[in-house]
């Protein structure tokens, strides 16, 4: 289960990375076609094609990830989620991440974004993150999952955290966990 899991996760990773390099490259071309363009008009009906193609491919992402998000069970749905998180924060995408936790957790904990970085820099392992998931449970219309961090780097140094999660609809969801 765990390596169909990974094997999934690394398949949709490569998708995402995947339509975003066609992204960039639709959107290089049509920059490279609209500064030949010397016509005012012509840009401006370039760059408002531009944000429709973005728009579209946005939306093409994001469709992709609800299908593949759709075809897994419960617990596959809440790692994807809980992986998105960890994520974010590997990549100091605190906003992101600041922006994942359900509002009465981050009200009664983290106030602030800047409340909430301190937190993860100094109570969590630091770079090239990991998940270990130990247990799922299902409570009413949450998730709760049994995870421990730690980084690829020091494998002996592992947080043990639980993680909830409240779906509200596909790639739709809040997290909080203990502190």
């Amino acid at each position: 289960m765990n390596k169909k899991l990974i094997r999934t996760l690394r398949i949709l990773v490569i998708l995402i990375l995947v339509l975003i390099n066609l992204i960039i490259l639709r959107s290089n071309l049509v920059n490279k076609n609209s500064a030949n363009n010397t016509n005012t008009n012509k840009t401006n009906n370039n760059e408002t094609s531009n944000n429709i193609i973005e728009t579209n491919s946005t939306k093409s992402i994001n469709s992709v990830i609800e299908n593949k998000i759709s075809k897994m069970n419960e617990s596959s749905r809440a790692q994807t989620y809980f992986g998105e998180f960890i994520e974010a924060i590997d990549d100091q995408n605190y906003t992101g991440a600041y922006n994942m936790l359900n509002d009465e957790y981050k009200n009664n904990y983290f106030p602030n974004q800047s409340d909430f970085e301190n937190y993860l820099k100094t109570s969590f392992p630091q770079g090239n993150l990991a998940i270990e998931y130990n247990g799922f449970d299902k409570k009413g219309d949450i998730y709760v999952l049994d995870v421990n961090i730690y980084s690829i780097n020091d494998t002996n140094n592992k947080i043990n955290k639980t993680a909830v999660i409240r779906e509200n609809g596909l790639n739709d969801f809040k997290i909080s966990f203990s502190k």
